[in-house]
């Protein structure tokens, strides 16, 4: 074959989607109207560390090491959104791209840039003032 078939077509365009979040404030209002303590605890707790729901409820005790505080998540079933709101608020506050990278598990800080490259309004004003702070 002289010529590559695929040479002939149009790569489609990559399409880019902003990651959903909550605010600070929203995540507040969202666990206060939380009236099941179970639900709560979880939803927080998915807050606190970005892990899926899925993740979560395929938590083993053999996962956690309590001395060092971490766990090692084995297992994924679905996608929550808390878990973008995590990775958002942690961004808005300044933590490194490369930690949260790791924190999500993601192989390359590219993804992890490409999914929360969004900008909250607390992060213009943030720049903002850094400019003030210039002049």
């Amino acid at each position: 074959m002289r010529i590559n078939p695929a040479d002939l077509v149009d790569q489609p365009e990559k399409i880019k989607k902003e990651a959903k979040y909550l605010t600070v404030k929203q995540l507040h209002t969202f666990l206060n109207i939380v009236e099941n303590k179970y639900y709560k605890r979880m939803f927080e707790f998915a807050a606190r560390t970005g892990m899926r729901r899925g993740e979560i409820l395929g938590l083993q005790w053999s996962e956690i090491d309590f001395e060092k505080n971490t766990i090692k998540i084995k297992q994924t079933l679905q996608r929550i959104q808390l878990h973008h709101t995590f990775a958002s608020l942690l961004k808005e506050n300044g933590v490194d791209l490369k930690i949260i990278q790791e924190w999500l598990g993601h192989t390359v800080q590219s993804t992890t840039a490409d999914i929360y490259s969004h900008i909250s309004e607390k992060m213009k004003k943030s720049a903002a003032k850094k400019m003030d702070q210039i002049f």
